[in-house]
C-alpha cells in the first residue's frame, strides 16, 4: 500500500508539473497575442508581411512551368553519376545560335551558386569532317586550361571572320597563335583522355534525346525552353529555380 500510495502522489506530482508547464506555455503565447491585440499596427505589418511572402512565393512557383519554361528529361540513366548542382551547355562551333548564346551563357555564369558546375560539351554532328575535330579542339582545351581564351577564338574565327578552320593543322594553328606550347598541344590532342572526352560529349548528348543546339540542361535533367522569359534577369532566375528543384 505505501508503494501504491507514493506512485501515486508521484504521479499527482508529475501531472501538476506538466500541468503547470503547460499552462506556462499557454499563458506566455496569451500574452504575445494580447500584446499584438493592444498594437494593431504591429497586427497590420505581420499580417501585410506574411500576405506578402504567400503571395511571392505563389507567384514564383506559377511563372515556371513545365512545358513551358523547362522540360523535364527522360532519360535511361542520369546524365551525371552524382548530384552535385550544374548547368551543362551542349554546342557546336559551327551553330550561329550557340555563337549568339554565349554572351548569355557568360552572364550567367557569374550569378550562378559558388557549387554550381558549368559544363560545356560539343557535339560533333555539325561542321562535316571538322565537327569531330572541333570536339577535340574543346577537349584539348580544356585539359589544357586554356578553354576561357579558345572557345571565343574558335567562335569568332567561323562566325564573325568567316575563316573556319578547314584541317586539325589548321585547329592546330589557331592554339599555337594563341601562345599554347606546340609541344603540349600535341602532346594531348590525339590522347585518350581527349578521345574519351569526345565520347563523353558524344554519349551524353545522344542520352537526352535532344536533336538540336543549343541546349542548356540544368542539374543533367530540365532542358530550359524559356518561351516566357523576357530578360537576363528572368532567365537566371530561371535556372536558379531549377538548380533547387
Amino acid at each position: 500500500m505505501q508503494n501504491t500510495g507514493k506512485a501515486r502522489y508521484l504521479a499527482s506530482k508529475n501531472n501538476w508539473q506538466l500541468s503547470k508547464s503547460r499552462h506556462f506555455r499557454c499563458h506566455h503565447s496569451g500574452n504575445s497575442m494580447m500584446r499584438l491585440r493592444r498594437n494593431p499596427t504591429m497586427l497590420k505589418k505581420l499580417i501585410a508581411l506574411f500576405s506578402m511572402a504567400f503571395i511571392a512565393f505563389s507567384a514564383h512557383a506559377e511563372r515556371f512551368k513545365a512545358g513551358e519554361d523547362y522540360q523535364v528529361l527522360e532519360m535511361a540513366t542520369p546524365l551525371y553519376s552524382d548530384n552535385s548542382p550544374s548547368v551543362t551547355e551542349f554546342f557546336s562551333f559551327y551553330c550561329p545560335h550557340c555563337f549568339r548564346n554565349q554572351a548569355l551563357m557568360e552572364a550567367l555564369e557569374p550569378k550562378l551558386p559558388e557549387n554550381t558546375r558549368v559544363i560545356k560539351q560539343h557535339v560533333s554532328f555539325m561542321g562535316g569532317k571538322m565537327g569531330p575535330e572541333l570536339s577535340k579542339a574543346l577537349a584539348a582545351a580544356e585539359l589544357l586550361k586554356v578553354d576561357d581564351t579558345m572557345i571565343p577564338v574558335i567562335f569568332e574565327r567561323i562566325h564573325s571572320l568567316r575563316k573556319p578552320p578547314r584541317s586539325a593543322e589548321e585547329v592546330r594553328q589557331m592554339f599555337l597563335d594563341n601562345g599554347v606550347d606546340a609541344k603540349k598541344f600535341d602532346g594531348v590532342i590525339n590522347s585518350f583522355a581527349v578521345n574519351s572526352m569526345v565520347a563523353r560529349f558524344d554519349k551524353a548528348f545522344e542520352a537526352t534525346g535532344l536533336t538540336g543546339v543549343p541546349a542548356v540542361i540544368v542539374n543533367g535533367k530540365y532542358y530550359l525552353t524559356p518561351k516566357t522569359i523576357k530578360s537576363l534577369d528572368e532567365y537566371i532566375e530561371l535556372v536558379d529555380f531549377l538548380l533547387k528543384k
